[in-house]
């Protein structure tokens, strides 16, 4: 038969603009590419990855024993749809009553449109909590938005007449195609391209000068610069007294050696700032990953000042499904951000909790050392909607088997501009698979709630948002009193962990892994590593290896690359869990006083298996 070329919805948690085409012949998903020539993203390859996945959910499934910690799926009976969907109806009424409440854990990275259902929910119950994790893209345009003035802030337009672009945190190769083709035709005209980045990514492969720091050092390598700027910048002599005294602690020797990078590059990159006559700094959500993203942002923000440079970054445009009308109510949703899980839970008495897990596994993509499992095992009740078996399913009461994402003809909200876009299912479902909009139409029937509210077509959702029309965001600024920026070693490094960095001698960072057209993820994820690391502990490429630390112990399998800087490995984000180990298991503990999303980066060693 012919081969089907299907326009599908981009993931949910994509930030690339990408519009997938999934490739299609006899009912086989053989792989995707790019709608205008851009390769799909990683988070669009893995949700397409998943309708493949051998643990796919095809049925209901009921729990049968009663400690939650020993539930596996050979202990869960098949159950009709009816008696499940009954099930939950009954428990969301309860709620209504106040007898119950909701919390409500959604992991689908960013917000879709369908995140309206939570929401609506949250109208018809006195106390639902929703909870979700704030992508890296996402929080470093919710800084930006805070911080910058309008004139100081540029589009994709900013780059073309750019003579040296700064890519930081960034990689416009695999990036949205509108940067990455703004960014190629400025380099073509003889613009420098300077990477900042501690992996070795596409665009530090292609660029001028790629500086591989030590992961969460942005602050140091930012205050370096501009100490080494301030003898040639307009605008130091408005320098307040207090900057001034931070920037003298910052000579290029110490920033260079706080960073592990070689003074020589960090004087040719403050050089090159000083003489370029339109200098950009391209930020990307590598900068907000590290937990004092606050202070990676503000001295980022106070270098492009110094040389009068645009940036070029996310914004944090409104969630489209915010826009849409809700029911009237005198209760509504109450977000608790990732970064405050621990804090949010330990205020509940988990027994009275009806707990709603949708879009992935918060065990996976919540950072790891927390309260969450033991929360989860002392929960009321746990209602998981998956389309594969994960951990969280081990401990939940009923699973619901949902459609993989290129079986949903679905409804995405897209940051900016702030857009609808709709699809269509390139598969059937899988079996007794059903789409989350069915799903939840066929519990509020039986609750009783008017089903207009939770339309089984998408698209009647988009048509409410056209008609309402979507708030815009406004410029906050800085609030409370000016302070300049403070580095901190995060995560675990050699300074602020000496003691475990005289046993495990790597810096463990995650990354994105692209994968050949129609070739899936299976087996021990990937290890990228310096070929120099890998002979000093007799490593070879592509045997398997085992990175370790005093919290758990993960099979990979080695990737050699010479461009990789020595001393930091590097996990994809995105990989199936094997062997029912997640790289989140290798992190330290959620620390509390940070800004980011996860305490990266983590020391780790390698042995053989």
């Amino acid at each position: 038969m012919s081969l089907d070329a299907i326009p599908i919805l981009p993931a949910p948690d994509c930030s690339c603009e990408c519009r997938p085409v999934a490739l299609v012949r006899d009912g086989v998903l053989l792989g995707l590419e790019g709608e205008d020539g851009a390769p799909p993203c990683d988070a669009c390859l893995a949700a397409a990855f998943r309708a493949q996945d051998p643990a796919r959910l095809t049925q209901p499934l009921r729990a049968r024993g009663i400690e939650r910690d020993a539930a596996r799926a050979e202990e869960m009976d098949p159950a009709p749809w009816d008696e499940v969907v009954d099930r939950v109806a009954f428990l969301l009424a309860e709620a209504a009553r106040g007898q119950r409440r909701v919390v409500w854990i959604s992991c689908g990275g960013a917000p879709r449109l369908l995140q309206a259902v939570p929401r609506r929910i949250g109208r018809l119950v006195p106390d639902l909590t929703l909870i979700r994790r704030q992508p890296p893209r996402e929080r470093l345009g919710r800084l930006l938005d805070g911080m910058l003035y309008p004139d100081e802030r540029a589009g994709a337009d900013g780059l073309k007449s750019a003579d040296l672009i700064v890519a930081w945190g960034a990689d416009p190769r695999r990036g949205p195609p509108s940067l990455w083709f703004a960014a190629s035709a400025a380099v073509e005209r003889g613009a420098k391209l300077v990477v900042v980045d501690p992996r070795a990514s596409a665009s530090a492969r292609e660029g001028t000068l790629h500086l591989p720091l030590r992961p969460a050092t942005d602050v140091a390598l930012a205050m370096t610069l501009v100490e080494r700027l301030r003898p040639t910048s307009e605008r130091a002599a408005s320098f307040p007294a207090l900057l001034n005294s931070a920037l003298s602690e910052w000579p290029t020797a110490r920033g260079a050696e706080v960073c592990g990078l070689a003074p020589r590059d960090v004087e040719r990159l403050a050089g090159w700032l000083a003489e370029a006559k339109q200098p950009a700094l391209l930020l990307g959500g590598g900068l907000a990953r590290q937990p004092e993203a606050l202070m990676a942002v503000h001295a980022v923000v106070l270098l492009a000042r110094s040389a009068k440079a645009l940036i070029v970054g996310p914004s944090s445009a409104p969630d489209p499904s915010l826009g849409v009308l809700l029911p009237n109510g005198s209760s509504s949703a109450r977000e608790a951000e990732a970064g405050a899980l621990d804090r949010e839970l330990a205020a509940r008495e988990p027994r009275h909790d009806l707990v709603i897990v949708e879009g992935g596994d918060p065990l996976d993509e919540f950072p790891a050392g927390g309260g969450l499992p033991g929360y989860l095992r002392q929960a009321g009740f746990i209602v998981t909607l998956a389309d594969v078996w994960s951990r969280c399913c081990a401990l939940s009461d009923i699973v619901l088997p949902v459609a993989a994402h290129v079986e949903r003809g679905d409804a995405a909200g897209l940051r900016w501009p702030p857009t609808m876009r709709l699809g269509r299912p390139a598969l059937p479902p899988r079996r007794d698979a059903r789409t989350d909009a069915a799903v939840w139409r066929a519990v509020a029937k039986r609750v009783g709630w008017p089903e207009r509210w939770f339309p089984a077509d998408p698209a009647d959702l988009a048509r409410e948002v056209s008609a309402y029309g979507v708030p815009t965001f406004r410029l906050t600024g800085l609030p409370g009193r000016w302070e300049p920026p403070v580095f901190r070693e995060a995560g675990e490094g050699p300074r602020s962990a000496p003691d475990q960095f005289r046993v495990f001698k790597l810096l463990l960072t995650r990354g994105e892994w692209h994968l050949p057209i129609g070739v899936f993820p299976s087996g021990p994820p990937p290890l990228l590593l310096n070929p120099a690391d890998a002979a000093a502990r007799g490593l070879s490429a592509g045997r398997m290896v085992v990175v370790h630390n005093e919290r758990a112990r993960l099979l990979a399998r080695a990737v050699l690359d010479p461009a990789q800087p020595p001393g930091v490995v590097v996990l994809p984000e995105r990989w199936p869990v094997h062997r029912g180990r997640s790289v989140n298991e290798l992190l330290p503990p959620q620390r509390f006083e940070g800004d980011g999303e996860a305490p990266e980066p983590c020391l780790v060693d390698l042995a053989k298996p």
